[in-house]
């Protein structure tokens, strides 16, 4: 079984900048008391919040040939009912020694015990940040 089993991903083609740029996700899911296992990939970096509360962040440096996915619980930020999920997503947008150039795009899915409760597709609301200061001035190539 995939973990991302109906999941898709969600691809940034039409973004105005994507370099140095942020986009957000939100998904609402309904949990009925079991353990929430979220698996989840993106380009570049992402933050997860669950229900407003801050979860994790990370990504470790993939590319388009090798994507990696981490998997994190949920469980203590969940509640019984309705919940929102609300992922940030962080891109690069430009290549150097631990990313390359690409689309920027996320995928994920939630499951709640051995069920899909929620996964990443077309109809998944997402949009481009502009809360945050893009194309900061860089001092070197490296930074």
């Amino acid at each position: 079984m995939s973990v991302f089993k109906k999941a898709q991903w969600i691809m940034a083609r039409h973004a105005t900048d994507p370099v140095d740029s942020y986009f957000d996700y939100r998904e609402t899911f309904t949990a009925l008391g079991g353990a929430v296992t979220l698996h989840i990939s993106a380009h570049t970096n992402y933050a997860v919040y669950v229900n407003g509360r801050f979860v994790d962040c990370g990504q470790l440096p993939d590319y388009a040939t090798r994507q990696i996915y981490d998997t994190l619980d949920l469980t203590p930020y969940v509640h019984k009912g309705e919940n929102l999920l609300q992922i940030t997503q962080y891109v690069t947008g430009e290549g150097f020694m631990t990313t390359n150039v690409q689309t920027p795009g996320l995928i994920f899915s939630l499951w709640e015990d051995a069920k899909l409760i929620a996964f990443s597709s077309p109809e998944t609301l997402s949009g481009q940040n502009r809360k945050y200061a893009t194309n900061a001035e860089k001092m070197t190539l490296q930074l």
